[in-house]
């Protein structure tokens, strides 16, 4: 009995496919993929067949040239994966946990699956196999509004972890991205309902309350929520207990009995919970700073306006006093923005060098390196301390630099290309820092011979000032 369970469970099409045969089904080689790139690459000739204006017989397609039959078949490659989920090994069909040790196995046969499907849809629509090799498709865009994929990645994500629940186990049967859409929002409430039935008696354990009141409902026991004085009813989790209390009736992987909230907790970096009391049901989001993942009950990223809101309150908290991943997304916002003190940015930078050995905060200190807020005295301390030639690159373009930091970066760095061609245009401008020209063409000679050049003519912009002086002065 055993024995025939196991074989069944082969057939199930969640099982069936393998990521390498995914990739295998999207070559250029593969025959139906070599035709959906080639209609890619004559799109124009389609259009004026299905209306009429040409005839196939008469006028065959254009050939298309293998260089971009493989070009097309990268991009769609690159892009059908910003929409496919990565962990989405976590249940069988039948409802079951998959165990650790298989997960990546149960995973790569999901993607390839998922793979698959979406192949047959592209297939059988131009218009989306054409969105997919442009790029257009893509899940990271979802934070800046919603698209017609919008819902892919997330929609997947829930039908792979409550396959139990779906009407149709076998994803290839689907025709649409609105049917798997469909299907999982009717899905949901049960979904929910069995969220809800669920008690997770260390949930109030778990819970640090920043902004807000949750109380035990005398009658029935269940946690209430209430909202702070800020509007905002606001909590850290500290247990999957707390997590899959707080997120009933969401999306969050992290709310589901899969243990993917162990993946993202961490004691100095935990999750934080946002919710408003002005629709019904409430409005809920979910951060956590150290996988930069800022979700509504959607499951879906937030957009600047959102984030920007909900951040604020939480730096108004005891939060970015605690949890450092807090304060350094405060120093990533402020350490490019034109309207920081200068005060504030140059603690930015204090920071930085102290803690620089860890490898903490290089691309908030770049950022730091290029604001024109940033006074010239903590940029010649901050390049004299670093040997990091991205932060470099960022102080040589500050506009406050005076001639002798724009000089010394110049000489210091001959062989960076990026740093020597800005150096040399820096240089050309030598009127405006009051520099002769004879010290500019000693300066760029001499940086010549350290890129092993021989002494060559100086820019051209620099000749032909030197040029017309001698105009000048021939004819006086």
């Amino acid at each position: 009995m055993k024995l025939l369970l196991e074989n069944w469970r082969k057939y199930l099409l969640i099982e069936r496919y393998s990521i390498e045969d995914g990739m295998e089904a999207i070559k250029p080689t593969n025959k139906k993929m070599r035709k959906v790139y080639k209609r890619y690459n004559n799109q124009t000739w389609h259009w004026e067949v299905e209306r009429g204006w040409i005839d196939p017989k008469e006028e065959p397609p254009p050939a298309v040239p293998e260089e971009k039959i493989n070009k097309a078949a990268y991009g769609y490659r690159t892009y059908i994966f910003e929409v496919i989920p990565q962990d989405i090994g976590r249940r069988y069909s039948d409802g079951r946990t998959v165990p650790e040790n298989k997960r990546k196995e149960v995973a790569d046969q999901n993607q390839g699956l998922a793979v698959m499907w979406i192949r047959k849809l592209s297939i059988k629509d131009p218009k989306l196999a054409r969105d997919i090799i442009d790029g257009e498709i893509t899940y990271s865009g979802r934070g800046h509004g919603d698209t017609p994929y919008s819902d892919i990645m997330p929609d997947l994500e829930i039908y792979f972890q409550n396959l139990d629940l779906m009407p149709k186990r076998n994803l290839i049967e689907l025709e649409s991205f609105d049917e798997l859409h469909q299907m999982v929002e009717e899905a949901k409430e049960e979904i929910y309902a069995r969220q809800e039935k669920k008690q997770y008696l260390d949930a109030e354990e778990g819970t640090k309350i920043l902004s807000g009141k949750m109380v035990p409902n005398e009658e029935t026991g269940k946690l209430e929520r209430s909202p702070g004085k800020n509007g905002w009813f606001i909590a850290e989790i500290h247990n999957k207990g707390a997590a899959c209390e707080l997120g009933k009736g969401t999306d969050w992987c992290t709310a589901t009995d899969l243990d993917f909230f162990d993946e993202y907790y961490e004691p100095d970096d935990p999750l934080f919970f946002f919710e408003g009391f002005w629709t019904d049901p409430s409005t809920r989001f979910q951060f956590h700073y150290g996988s930069e993942s800022f979700m509504d009950a959607g499951d879906r990223p937030v957009n600047k306006e959102t984030f920007k809101t909900l951040h604020s309150l939480l730096m108004q908290t005891e939060a970015p006093e605690k949890y450092q991943v807090v304060q350094d997304k405060q120093y990533e916002i402020i350490a490019g923005d034109s309207d920081t003190p200068a005060e504030e940015l140059n603690k930015i930078i204090e920071l930085y060098l102290q803690r620089r050995s860890s490898g903490w905060g290089s691309n908030i200190i770049e950022k730091v390196a290029k604001n024109a807020k940033t006074p010239l005295e903590s940029l010649k301390k901050l390049y004299h301390s670093t040997d990091n030639k991205y932060i470099t690159r960022s102080i040589q373009v500050n506009p406050v630099i005076d001639f002798a930091l724009a000089k010394e970066i110049l000489m210091s760095n001959p062989k960076d290309e990026l740093i020597y061609a800005r150096g040399i245009k820096q240089m050309t401008g030598y009127k405006r820092w009051g520099i002769s020209f004879e010290e500019v063409n000693k300066i760029i000679n001499a940086v010549e011979a350290a890129r092993n050049y021989e002494p060559r003519q100086i820019p051209q912009e620099v000749a032909n000032l030197y040029e017309h002086k001698l105009k000048i002065r021939i004819k006086r």
